[in-house]
């Protein structure tokens, strides 16, 4: 069902966890609300769209499958289209992405599309009630490890494939990606959880969205504890909190980011963070975890802090 231009569309943004399955990333889950309190669905190219997962890794060779099904079981068994692509961990669990997408392809209710330039890179369009695209989302690999162990850019032919892309149609859009930008680290006067962990070869991505002048936002996952948004250069760099409870985190302030956009303003939105602690309860059932969960180092170790011009080079 599609509606008219003034309804909302209402993303859910998350980060999980569990034991066995490391999911990491976002969740971007769709609902369409009409101003009379109706809801519907919000489609893209001929399906409904309900989330974005943005990272998503199974830990363990050989069982990538098991988990991939068990994963879908959550949103298929409810008829929930969602689309994924991959981060950092994936490639971890002894398959390709290539080949885990070909295995999130076998689920009717999944998009991850055949692509020539990376498995888990496409846009997904929004469309409203005349069949005109509306909105544009973008997914993107955002890549690995190096050989020394940092983290990865994407590969250059995600960004040809990207640059293309901006520039056909210059539609009000959103990335979606698991690991933040090197632009992250310019974010002003926003609370620092954990040290972002961001590619240490800056190789132009941002500057491909900032040139294309409708690009409202970037969100990702990566870094379990931050949760702010800040702006550089008029685009919006968020981060979404860790969700699951199988990792580290920020204890019970994990949760979920909530998108809201309309369809007659699209480079308008909404945001806020929805956590366990408002939602569900104030502390979780194990307050021995909830306690190293939050205060675990990371591997880039730091007090909280705030990001400005006196601190910023050490963030």
């Amino acid at each position: 069902m599609n509606f008219g231009k003034t309804v909302p569309f209402r993303f859910y943004i998350s980060q999980i966890c569990r034991k066995g399955a490391s999911e990491k990333g976002h969740t971007a889950s769709v609902k369409c609300t009409s101003g009379h309190g109706k809801t519907g669905s919000c489609h893209s190219d001929g399906r409904s769209v309900k989330r974005i997962f943005a990272g998503i890794s199974a830990s363990g060779k050989g069982k990538c499958s098991k988990y991939i099904a068990y994963f879908d079981r959550a949103y298929g068994k409810h008829c929930i289209p969602y689309a994924v692509t991959f981060g950092n961990h994936d490639v971890q669990c002894g398959i390709s992405n290539e080949e885990q997408a070909a295995i999130y392809r076998s689920y009717p209710y999944c998009i991850c599309p055949a692509e020539e330039q990376a498995a888990g890179t496409f846009y997904l369009k929004i469309r409203n009630s005349s069949g005109a695209e509306a909105l544009r989302f973008y997914l993107i690999d955002s890549g690995n490890q190096t050989v020394h162990g940092q983290y990865a850019p994407p590969a250059p032919a995600v960004l040809d494939w990207l640059k293309e892309k901006l520039f056909q149609d210059q539609i009000p859009s959103m990335v979606f990606q698991h690991i933040p930008l090197p632009e992250y680290k310019k974010c002003r006067n926003v609370t620092l959880k954990e040290r972002i962990c961001s590619p240490e070869k800056n190789v132009g991505e941002f500057e491909l969205l900032r040139d294309n002048g409708k690009v409202m936002a970037v969100f990702c996952g990566h870094d379990h504890k931050n949760d702010f948004v800040g702006q550089v250069d008029g685009i919006d760099l968020g981060y979404t909190p860790s969700g699951g409870f199988a990792c580290y985190g920020p204890g019970a302030e994990r949760g979920g980011r909530l998108l809201t956009f309309h369809v007659d303003r699209p480079m308008h939105y909404e945001t806020k963070v929805l956590r366990y602690c408002d939602i569900v309860a104030p502390h979780t059932g194990n307050r021995i975890k909830e306690f190293f969960d939050t205060h675990t180092p990371t591997c880039w170790p730091g007090r909280i802090e705030l990001i400005d011009e006196e601190n910023l080079e050490n963030a």
